[in-house]
Parts: structure tokens; sequence; C-alpha cells
């Protein structure tokens, strides 16, 4: 198993990545709202919510209630996919996804090997 140490120059360039896509792609008019999985989806959630001008909700209970649409859904990864899949968003993303996750989302930047661990810099380990 390799650890791979993600940095914040890496998150920041995969947030603008994924704000492009999102932009190319003509969803930008699809959500109102974006709700970041707590705990790794919240740093991506107030960094797109920057870049592409959207509020971030925080309400969960909603989140649930509504099937997510007219909100983006962000994860840092879709390693099995369960927590995706339960909120089953019309709307996702995720900087990382494993390849035979169970939710694909609707937008990732990178594949990740089933085997190999990802270190955020938000989960506060030092060297």
């Amino acid at each position: 198993m390799a650890i791979i140490k993600f940095s914040w120059e890496e998150f920041d360039a995969a947030a603008d990545m994924i704000a492009d896509e999102i932009k190319s792609k003509g969803l930008l008019k699809k959500f109102t709202h974006i709700y970041g999985i707590p705990r790794g989806g919240l740093p991506l959630a107030v960094a797109l919510s920057h870049r592409l001008d959207k509020f971030v909700t925080t309400d969960s209970i909603n989140v649930f209630r509504i099937s997510a649409r007219h909100i983006l859904v962000v994860d840092d990864i879709s390693d099995t996919g369960k927590t995706l899949k339960e909120i089953n968003p019309d709307l996702s993303a995720t900087i990382h996804m494993v390849e035979d996750t169970n939710f694909r989302p609707t937008i990732h930047i990178f594949l990740k090997n089933r085997g190999d661990w990802i270190e955020y810099p938000w989960e506060g380990k030092k060297d």
C-alpha cells in the first residue's frame, strides 16, 4: 500500500479543474448550492463556492429530503461509493475516484488505486 500525500497546491489545482469542467460541460445553471460531505468534502465545497459563485449548504437534512436536486454534492473521494450512493445526487464531483467504486461521480479528476491511501492536507498529519 502506498501513502500518497496530497498537498494544498494539488488541492487548489484539482478545485480549479473541477470548476473548469463544470463550466465547460454547461452544468453551472443546473445547481444553486454546493454540499460538501463532512469531512473531506467540506474544503472542496468552500473552494468551489468561491470559484463558481454558488452558496454552500451545510443542511444535510435538506440534501437528503430533496434528493440532492439543484445541489452539487462534493467529496474528496468516491472510494466504496457508499456515502454518495446514499445521497444519490443528480450532480456530484470528487477529487479522486477508485475505478471499481459503487458510485461514479459526474466529475472526478484523478483515479486512485484500490490499495493506496491518500493523505489530504486538512487531515492534520505531520511528517
